[in-house]
């Protein structure tokens, strides 16, 4: 789950729907530390990012799908368009919105 919502509110939706490790959250502030092979590393390991810039978002989704897995996403905004850009499954909830 990548979100622009804070740590403890990902987590508590973490929680509620089920993901395997809903406590441990990597923020956008720890994905600017991490260089490329260190993302790489945690995208395998970590199911929750938060307080994610539209940047962060592209280079998740660009690091998952490089780690060989499909990603789907949604977008509320254009801010969102890149990270939908990117993947295959993307569906912008509004796209009418210009």
């Amino acid at each position: 789950m990548i979100t622009g919502d804070h740590a403890g509110t990902a987590a508590a939706i973490g929680a509620q729907i089920g993901l395997a490790n809903p406590h441990r959250v990597l923020t956008g502030a720890d994905l600017d530390k991490l260089d490329a092979a260190q993302l790489a590393l945690e995208v395998a390991d970590v199911d929750i990012f938060a307080r994610t810039s539209p940047e962060h978002k592209l280079r998740l989704v660009t690091a998952l799908q490089a780690d060989g897995l499909s990603v789907a996403m949604t977008g509320d905004g254009v801010n969102d368009a890149p990270s939908l850009n990117s993947n295959l499954w993307g569906d912008d909830a509004f796209p009418a919105v210009t």
